[in-house]
């Protein structure tokens, strides 16, 4: 086990629509958002249930509840590269995962080369 975990850069992986993966450089708070949003609808329903709740009776109101996420993550965030990966909705998950660890072959280490 550890105590920290030190972050190089912010990838997410989303599928498109389109024809070939693509990777686009965004911007910390893009990625905040996505992330947040992210994590609250992969939430076990009975935790969004929970989360509305509170909310809904001003217990930990919304903007209390996700400002507090967004400065956790803004911290971690800070002066790291961001980027947008998509993925074709087309892929096979072979296809997918393969392509994923293809791009990041290649991407990581000028992510790695720019921040030394």
């Amino acid at each position: 086990m550890t105590t920290s975990a030190p972050l190089a850069a912010a990838i997410y992986v989303e599928r498109y629509e389109g024809a070939r993966s693509r990777v686009v450089e965004r911007t910390t708070d893009w990625m905040v958002d996505r992330m947040i949003g992210n994590f609250h609808i992969e939430m076990a329903s009975f935790s969004q249930r929970v989360v509305t709740g509170l909310a809904a009776s001003s217990v930990v109101p919304w903007r209390e509840h996700f400002a507090a996420k967004g400065l956790v993550l803004s911290k971690a965030l800070d002066g790291r590269p961001c980027h947008l990966f998509q993925v074709p909705a087309a892929y096979s998950a072979d296809e997918a995962s393969d392509d994923i660890v293809r791009h990041l072959d290649e991407l990581l280490p000028s992510i790695l080369d720019e921040q030394a």
